[in-house]
């Protein structure tokens, strides 16, 4: 798979910034507004806005650790299964 070009992941992340703060606007209970209102100021930090419209950059958390499957698959196996 080939790297988009910077302006198609700028465009989608617009438009995704775009679909967000109108769930976040319109949304049906407290934990969606939440919800949304963070993955648009996921969008905006993205992009390198700091504020728009009311909603405002958020970082996102870091990711975290990476495990490895396989070892983690013989660690939580019984002893007779590990081979």
């Amino acid at each position: 798979m080939t790297r988009k070009p910077v302006n198609k992941m700028a465009e989608v992340l617009a438009h995704s910034f775009a679909s967000f703060s109108i769930l976040a606007n319109n949304s049906l209970t407290p934990a969606q507004t939440k919800m949304c209102t963070r993955a648009a100021g996921h969008c905006l930090w993205a992009l390198g806005i700091p504020e728009y419209n009311g909603f405002k950059a958020v970082e996102p958390d870091p990711i975290g650790d990476v495990f490895d499957i396989k070892a983690t698959q013989a660690i939580s196996a019984l002893p007779e299964e590990r081979a």
